[in-house]
């Protein structure tokens, strides 16, 4: 189904108005446009035509009800745009028709943007219609592994599987986003301590007093509020793994310890006299440079020596483009499955634009840039604008910014849309409450 042999029917009170709309949707190539100026015999007009896409505007006495859905008498499923919600009856539910999608909007009936939509809406209904089924999840249940086939994703895999099995200290190198603490999740899956906990640990996410507390443990009184013994996660997680992200940004002092750590395999609880031993095995990733940290005499060299005796790079997304197409199943089949759907599909100009863009926050970015475009995507077909990215070189050019709390009440508004304007199950989509969706929506002051 071509965008341009598409069969539209138009239904509208208003014959100018219907032919202004007629006019804008030659526009865009829609060439077979059929108008109908009576909504009480739209069933038959329906029937008739078999439209892939209905758009229509109708008085409150009208309704829904007055045009069957087009699923009805015979004919082939549709789309339905209803344009000026204003003068449709707002007390009946388009979507309880039978449509394959309803997509309600407030343009007015004789702009070019009414076309435009109505292009892009057909555009999705011939993806819908010509789609394949989606590949099995290349991840399922607890299996772990890196996706892609790319030359720097089996680099990465073969120093995983090279370093596993050795008990040695493995630093994990790479940008934001891209995968460290997967990386780091695999090579203890693969070793002899996969029964074992495997506990990450975000070194600049605590203060350096507290880090300590929580990695080395502390003894009763000794700071405020240490009102009893605390073990720490060298301990609880002994003969397991334990990673150290962003060890780069960690203070001189930590770094003393952890290096007095990975040498002797001993450690003092803070606020303790008595040496303690743990068997853990240590794996250090960072977003920074550390010899670049080193020359600038903000990470100790000794243990830097210490930490890179096995080191694994974690390619940029813009260096393994071949994988994104890969990936962006993945997450889709991901989304539908958690949301009990199907999955989503992606254009060929959606699929084009993933490839075309450079990722500064790697894989992480790609994942939320897919979850965005699941809850702005008409008829389950993501379009290059439902990705809202920016041109290369162009930033703030393709989306422009907005204030914060207003682009939380969209997102908000995105979420109710995509439930059918359910606000308790837009509410668990978003992982709020129902009452802090409605302040959102109500005044856009909350954030989510």
């Amino acid at each position: 189904m071509a965008v341009k042999q598409s069969r539209v029917l138009v239904l509208h009170h208003d014959i100018a108005d219907a032919a202004a709309l007629k006019r804008a949707l030659e526009a865009h190539n829609v060439t077979s446009v059929h108008m109908h100026l009576d909504a009480a015999t739209a069933g038959a007009a329906i029937a008739e035509l078999r439209p892939d896409l209905i758009i229509a505007h109708a008085h409150p006495a009208e309704g829904p009800a007055a045009m069957p859905g087009a699923g009805q008498n015979g004919a082939a499923p549709a789309g339905l745009l209803v344009i000026d919600t204003q003068a449709w009856a707002m007390d009946e539910d388009p979507q309880s028709a039978d449509w394959t999608r309803v997509l309600v909007t407030d343009l007015a009936p004789t702009t070019e943007r009414t076309g435009f939509e109505a292009a892009d809406l057909l555009e999705r209904l011939r993806l819908r219609a010509s789609a394949k089924p989606m590949r099995p999840c290349a991840v399922s249940g607890s299996q772990l592994r890196l996706l892609g086939s790319s030359s720097a994703v089996v680099a990465v895999q073969q120093r995983i599987d090279r370093f596993a099995c050795r008990d040695i200290t493995v630093l994990i190198t790479g940008e934001s986003g891209t995968g460290k603490e997967l990386v780091a999740k695999l090579i203890h899956q693969r070793s002899d301590r996969r029964t074992e906990p495997f506990v990450p640990i975000n070194c600049t996410a605590l203060p350096e007093s507290l880090l300590e507390s929580v990695l080395f443990g502390h003894r009763a009184g000794a700071f405020t509020d240490a009102k009893e013994d605390q073990i720490g996660l060298l301990a609880s997680a002994d003969r397991g793994t334990i990673l150290l992200d962003e060890i780069g940004d960690s203070s001189p002092s930590f770094q003393a310890k952890l290096l007095r750590f990975l040498q002797e395999g001993t450690f003092r609880p803070v606020g303790s006299i008595t040496e303690e031993h743990s068997r853990v095995r240590v794996i250090a990733a960072s977003h920074r440079e550390i010899d670049d940290r080193v020359r600038e005499g903000r990470f100790r060299n000794d243990l830097f020596q210490r930490l890179r005796v096995a080191t694994i790079h974690v390619p940029p997304l813009r260096e393994r483009r071949a994988d994104i197409l890969a990936l962006s199943d993945h997450f889709l089949q991901q989304i539908a499955e958690t949301e009990g759907g199907e999955a989503f599909i992606l254009s060929p100009s959606a699929s084009e634009r993933l490839l075309a863009h450079d990722w500064p926050g790697n894989v992480r970015e790609l994942e939320h840039t897919l979850l965005r475009a699941t809850l702005l995507a008409d008829l389950g077909v993501i379009m290059p604008r439902d990705l809202e990215l920016c041109e290369a070189g162009q930033i703030g050019s393709a989306v422009p910014f907005l204030p914060l709390d207003e682009l939380v009440r969209q997102h908000a508004q995105a979420a109710v849309d995509l439930a059918g304007g359910n606000k308790s199950k837009a509410a668990r989509m978003l992982g709020i409450s129902r009452a802090r969706l409605r302040r959102t929506l109500g005044d856009g002051a909350t954030r989510l």
